[in-house]
């Protein structure tokens, strides 16, 4: 199918979602009531946003299947293979997860399972050295790369999902990297795909009627670990450097919450209140909490990445938004 049939194909499919939406969500069925204790919305809403990424992503595929297999992403069908047995499967275990809350030990297995067998099957994702080009330093870290390699997708996975909190939190910042790895590769037309359904589900997401879900954060991180490490180790797009700069606000939050539940005494796994968003919506409207949210990591990736601002200034400046979490708890403006 020539592109501009493509275009009008997706185009057409989630507006019909969008017209359809109640009988789309209905037929899904998976529901996210609130609750006195932590899910902060006001009525039903429904888990359903990564059921529209994948149905997207799916038929995307099966149109250009042999224009995948001919991309710098694959180098065979194999690849291609073992890409879409693991969205499969993560989807899916988000789907079960949103429907019968599974335990976060079922959840490890099963995701540490996926990944195992991704950088098996497909070597190009597994991280054999971290290059730092500012610092001018490599470091090889031979034996213990597919362990490395798994530890980190398991770790972003999670931290990703923990930071998926309020309306619009993830998908505007998966939609912050997109835009920087569609800067660096513009005819990457999967990832240009995936920007236009992250506008689309912020348009639904706003109001509260549609949440991503589970299948959703699993999905959509899967998604961003799986092409930075492609930008990182085929086309050498983007350094170790860059890559923490994208990927360490979530990161921070899912250290500090581990931390703070084991001080405690508590399940680090446990869900609680002290999330980012739970912080800033005890200082702040719902709107200017996302939105200062947003800021304190799109701008340090804006000034870097689109006007080549200094690293070192923009990861500081990144730390210290972040920072101010903190900054609000010793002056005691908040509790934890």
């Amino acid at each position: 199918m020539k592109a501009e049939f493509q275009i009008l194909f997706f185009i057409i499919l989630n507006l019909l979602i969008f017209i359809k939406k109640k009988n789309f969500c209905n037929y899904i069925n998976i529901v996210d009531k609130p609750n006195l204790k932590r899910k902060i919305h006001t009525s039903k809403a429904y888990l359903v946003g990564g059921h529209i990424f994948f149905l997207n992503i799916i038929l995307y595929s099966i149109l250009n299947y042999n224009n995948l297999n001919n991309s710098f992403f694959f180098f065979n069908y194999v690849h291609i293979l073992s890409f879409f047995v693991s969205i499969i499967f993560i989807f899916f275990l988000g789907v079960l997860d949103d429907k019968y809350d599974l335990s976060p030990y079922t959840k490890t297995f099963v995701l540490a399972l996926v990944f195992y067998f991704l950088v098996e099957v497909d070597g190009t994702l597994v991280i054999e050295s971290l290059s730092f080009n500012y610092f001018d330093f490599k470091l090889n870290l031979k034996g213990i790369s597919i362990f490395f390699s798994i530890i980190c997708c398991m770790i972003l996975i999670n931290a990703f999902n923990m930071f998926d909190g309020i309306n619009m939190q993830l998908a505007l910042y998966v939609l912050s990297i997109i835009c920087v790895l569609i800067f660096k590769f513009p005819i990457n037309y999967f990832l240009i795909l995936i920007f236009f359904l992250l506008v689309f589900f912020l348009f639904l997401n706003y109001r509260g009627f549609i949440f991503l879900g589970n299948s959703g954060s699993f999905l959509l991180s899967f998604i961003i670990i799986f092409f930075i490490l492609k930008y990182y180790n085929l086309k050498k797009l983007i350094s170790a450097e860059e890559v923490v700069l994208l990927l360490i606000y979530p990161v921070l939050d899912l250290l500090r919450l581990f931390v703070i539940r084991i001080a405690n005494g508590k399940n680090p796994f446990v869900a609680d209140n002290n999330h980012i968003h739970h912080i800033f919506l005890t200082l702040f409207k719902y709107n200017l909490s996302v939105f200062i949210i947003f800021l304190s990591y799109f701008i340090p990736h804006f000034l870097y990445f689109f006007l080549n601002f200094n690293f070192v200034f923009c990861l500081l400046l990144l730390l210290l938004f972040y920072s101010l979490i903190f900054i609000f708890k010793y002056c005691k403006i908040i509790k934890f």
